[in-house]
């Protein structure tokens, strides 16, 4: 949104699968369209894009779908221009011994995330909670946005043995929330990179 709102002359695309997640006044410059990442729209080739921008799709994604969601982010990316793509790494289990609800989770989405591999890349420590001022706070409003989203799949399974219904998986992430509030310290490295489209 602040490069929409910084460079309004440029017209730009935003997909996802899901109408909640648009903003409800983007600029005017931007055309949101409910689509897959699997499956960008026919009609959009090489000649639309000079910039692709992908994030927070780890979890979002199954192994088998990143081959088909990099070709077709490839497909309509103008040859000689860039993908920038960003990701959180994995809660480490055992990072944060004093945070029991924080453990829980971490333990719950290493459950969910099995057989991801680790790239390797430039990346930043994000720090998550009040403690961390103004960025901490957006910091946790967006991993608590993503513990939610993972909150179907994982009552689906059973609760991984931490959680058996929706009222405990809220008090959960209420928990986890809280701890990053209260107790200083809790960071999450952010990884991003960025690939060119050859010329030819």
């Amino acid at each position: 949104m602040d490069l929409a709102n910084s460079i309004e002359s440029i017209p730009m695309h935003a997909v996802d699968i899901e109408l909640r997640l648009f903003p409800a006044s983007p600029p005017e410059n931007i055309r949101f369209r409910i689509e897959s990442v699997t499956q960008l729209p026919a009609e959009w080739t090489s000649t639309l894009s000079s910039l692709v921008h992908q994030q927070l799709l780890m979890a979002g994604l199954q192994k088998t779908e990143w081959p088909v969601a990099l070709r077709e982010i490839y497909r309509v990316l103008h040859p000689g221009r860039w993908i920038q793509l960003g990701e959180d790494t994995p809660w480490m289990q055992g990072r944060y011994p004093e945070k029991l609800c924080m453990e829980k989770f971490v333990a719950m989405v290493r459950s969910m995330k099995a057989g991801f591999v680790e790239i390797e890349t430039k990346s930043r420590m994000q720090r998550v909670g009040k403690w961390a001022g103004e960025a901490g706070v957006a910091h946790r409003m967006n991993q608590g946005s993503s513990f939610k989203g993972f909150k179907t799949p994982i009552l689906e399974v059973g609760g991984f043995g931490y959680v058996r219904s929706e009222k405990e998986y809220d008090m959960l992430l209420e928990g986890a929330e809280k701890e990053w509030d209260e107790i200083p310290g809790t960071e999450k490295e952010f990884v991003i990179f960025w690939v060119k489209k050859p010329l030819v």
